[in-house]
């Protein structure tokens, strides 16, 4: 009996291809199981799962499989994994074009992390972990796009809730943000409202006509992104995602407009992710794949984390070596999310404990900051005629950003040795001693006076 079900298709000019999977209910465990291949003809028929897994792993091999298949550019009926008997999901389209794109960002390091938590020409932006979408309404009409600038599926609960939104007419408008696991939409920027085309306006324009959207509905499906703007703010704000578990921040430049696509470096808009590490031991080779299970440390008994990709550049690691994986997170009991095979480890004896690892919705024992290029500064930007927008009286209810003054060399310093104190920043060099009959500055300075009374005597 399947508790969760999708059938998917792909077309385009060659390909018309089918993808069905189902969780099913086998004994006291789940089974994962899909079919494939092109549409008119007898479908391949396998299985994600050898064995009956938890409800839990089942559902989280169903969510990530779909999740693939849609960005893609595979639409069809999605039976949502957070419930058994979640609304359907509505669907506009078929991988069509959908005419927007989005503006991607490249990864910043601490010492850039830094720069900017104190630089009031930057606000900061929570980042969640969802999926990248683009969700539009024209009049009564949803629409709904990936990462990728096709047509995908809107949840009904999120569609609901974007039409419950109250807006200047024409009801026209299109929100980017992030489809979260529970269906809700996280919108973080809006790039067209009432008819007019919001891209070229600056980033602050830009949210404050969306948090006065917001603000017109009370529907649980639409959720407010956290911002910051000033110094303060910025680390209050950076406190609370990384002692909460959250997935990192994204800081962008003010005075910019939305530009799609991805610079080669650098840009107006960066990220920076809290990442954990694992020293795993590998339980064995996934059949022929090029991939390992992984396990961690329960006191005596070993825990399976799930399994990492090696990449061609590695050889293959054999069952009982230890081996380093980079991770965003884990739900207990579940596997490590968005793991990435790191090497060998065969300076280590044991590999590490469970309760270390870094799990979602908890605070982390220490972030391991993401490895990125070095940024370049962006040249200055050209100057920007603001389009008056028409907006609701919501929106002109929502206050203007106040400016703050810079923080003191004091405060930098506090605010710095905290994040030193959690581990986020490296500890600062210690200072070389002295050399032993080293004088002291003030000793110098004693001997200095006097030199000079003797000399005038």
């Amino acid at each position: 009996m399947s508790v969760l079900s999708s059938n998917l298709s792909f077309r385009d000019g060659r390909s018309d291809k089918v993808y069905n999977i189902q969780v099913e209910a086998s004994g006291s465990g789940y089974m994962v199981n899909y079919q494939y291949g092109r549409r008119g003809s007898a479908l391949r028929s396998a299985t994600f799962t050898k064995e009956p897994v938890s409800h839990y792993d089942a559902k989280e091999m169903y969510e990530a499989k779909v999740n693939e298949k849609v960005t893609e550019g595979y639409v069809g009926s999605i039976s949502p994994a957070n419930s058994v008997n979640s609304a359907p999901v509505e669907m506009e389209g078929s991988g069509r074009a959908s005419g927007l794109s989005p503006m991607l960002l490249n990864a910043i390091d601490t010492p850039r992390l830094m720069q900017l938590m104190q630089d009031d020409n930057w606000l900061m932006q929570e980042k969640l972990d969802g999926r990248r979408q683009f969700v539009t309404r024209v009049g009564d009409t949803i629409g709904s796009g990936n990462r990728r600038g096709l047509t995908v599926p809107v949840e009904a609960s999120v569609a609901e809730a974007v039409r419950s939104l109250k807006t200047k007419k024409p009801a026209d408008f299109a929100l980017d943000g992030e489809l979260l696991g529970e269906g809700q939409f996280a919108p973080f920027d809006i790039v067209r409202y009432a008819g007019v085309d919001l891209a070229s306006q600056p980033i602050e324009k830009r949210l404050l006509i969306l948090d006065g959207l917001i603000e017109t509905t009370n529907s649980a499906s639409i959720k407010k992104v956290r911002t910051a703007y000033t110094a303060s703010e910025k680390f209050a704000l950076f406190e609370s995602i990384f002692n909460a578990g959250g997935e990192g921040v994204v800081f962008k430049k003010l005075g910019t407009k939305y530009v799609p696509g991805r610079p080669n470096s650098g840009g107006n808009a960066l990220k920076y992710k809290f990442l954990g590490s694992a020293t795993c031991i590998v339980t064995g080779q996934n059949g022929n794949k090029a991939s390992v299970g992984i396990a961690v440390r329960d006191g005596e008994n070993w825990i399976e984390v799930g399994h990492v990709t090696i990449p061609p550049n590695h050889k293959m690691p054999m069952a009982g070596m230890l081996v380093e994986v980079e991770y965003m997170n884990l739900m207990r009991g579940g596997s490590l999310y968005q793991a990435v095979y790191k090497g060998e480890r065969d300076d280590k004896t044991e590999a590490d404990a469970y309760d270390s690892l870094r799990f979602k919705g908890e605070a982390p024992k220490a972030p391991v900051v993401e490895a990125a290029p070095a940024v370049e500064e962006t040249p200055a930007q050209e100057e920007m005629v603001i389009v008056e927008v028409p907006v609701t009286p919501a929106e002109i209810e929502v206050p203007a950003v106040q400016a703050e003054a810079p923080l003191t060399a004091g405060q930098k310093a506090a605010q710095t040795r905290k994040l030193r104190a959690a581990g986020i920043v490296p500890p600062a060099a210690p200072k070389a001693p002295k050399s032993e009959g080293e004088l002291s500055p003030a000793q110098k300075a004693w001997i200095t006076r006097k030199a000079k009374t003797a000399n005038a005597a």
